[in-house]
């Protein structure tokens, strides 16, 4: 794969050190370590997230740098690297499996090698991810800079059924430029436009721990949601004018309005979901219609179990109104735009 050149690292945003609620480089590296002696090694699991939307080009893409039960405890763990492209001829799915021996990743900041693929953090603001799939189908040599405050979404948060289920989650660029060159069958495309960076680690069963994911971004707003499904430890963040809301559970609704079916997997995910927040300070409203959803999963056949990821590109519309200094409630921003999303269920 060719090498992407380093004048990408010169871009204007690199100056920027982005430290909100305290978070350094070393909260984005990897975690295992500081688990030891817990009672769900066996099923520890850690994964750094990125994705980008290019809208010129209709061309999106998720890569996972993944690994789970990194010690083989009891069975054996695996480290699989995802790799999703959304193109006008379909969506083109990887989803390699290697033995955790594969996987390495450092403990002060995040530099991440899965085999060939590689995620290396050049500073506190500037990531180089580099890899490609197993059958050659796609590569990717990218640069994400930091274009969003960091923020902690969980911190070993009891979401599970088990009292030791724990996870954490870091969302390190709730925004980013994103340039350099992805490759999807054959073809070349040249990228400068923008994603999105969150990491997760943690020990939990998979089916005792379902979501909805929501994250859409442009300049200036921004926003996450992490729906725990039938739990009360979701939260949802909005950032918009310099000034970051969050909501807790109890101050939101969110309701899936339309269903689809999945045949493969006999299960249905949403395609269109309203979500309202008011926290006193902030109110919150978006309408998600899905555009196109790619179940991810280790690929068992049916009937075995499986949990199944539903990723999904989305269009977002909504608006964020806040309280001014007098008082009343003032429109901070209207927006429409694409994004992504995430439904999970388990195949019974």
């Amino acid at each position: 794969m060719r090498k992407q050149s380093w004048r990408f690292l010169l871009l204007p945003a690199i100056a920027a050190v982005l430290t909100a609620q305290g978070i350094t480089p070393s909260d984005d590296a990897y975690h295992y370590k500081y688990w030891q002696n817990t009672p769900g090694l066996s099923v520890y699991t850690e994964w750094w997230y990125f994705n980008l939307y290019d809208a010129q080009q209709n061309l999106q893409t998720v890569l996972v740098y993944f690994v789970t039960n990194p010690a083989d405890i009891g069975t054996i763990g695996l480290a699989p690297m995802l790799s999703v492209a959304y193109t006008p001829q379909g969506i083109d799915t990887n989803v390699d499996l290697y033995a955790t021996e594969a996987f390495s990743a450092a403990y002060d900041k995040a530099d991440v090698q899965l085999s060939g693929n590689l995620l290396h953090a050049v500073d506190a603001n500037t990531y180089h991810l580099t890899g490609a799939s197993l059958n050659g189908k796609m590569s990717w040599d990218l640069i994400y800079t930091r274009d969003g405050e960091s923020f902690q979404g969980f911190n070993a948060a009891a979401l599970g059924k088990q009292p030791w289920e724990r996870m954490s989650w870091l969302a390190y660029m709730p925004r980013a430029h994103v340039t350099g060159q992805l490759t999807v069958n054959g073809k070349v495309s040249t990228v400068d436009t923008y994603g999105y960076h969150d990491h997760n680690w943690g020990e939990w069963i998979p089916k005792d721990v379902l979501w909805n994911w929501a994250q859409y971004s442009q300049p200036g707003l921004w926003f996450d949601i992490y729906d725990i499904i039938g739990s009360t430890g979701g939260n949802a963040h909005v950032h918009v004018s310099g000034q970051t809301y969050e909501f807790t559970s109890s101050q939101y609704q969110l309701m899936h309005t339309r269903w689809a079916y999945d045949s493969a997997n006999h299960l249905y995910y949403p395609v269109e979901t309203q979500f309202t927040a008011d926290n006193g300070a902030a109110r919150f409203a978006v309408t998600m219609n899905v555009l196109a959803t790619d179940p991810l999963s280790f690929g068992f056949p049916y009937p075995v179990p499986e949990f199944i990821i539903y990723e999904q590109t989305t269009n977002y519309s909504g608006q964020v109104s806040v309280v001014d200094a007098a008082g009343n409630w003032q429109t901070a921003a209207a927006f429409q735009g694409q994004g992504f999303k995430e439904y999970t269920a388990e195949r019974q």
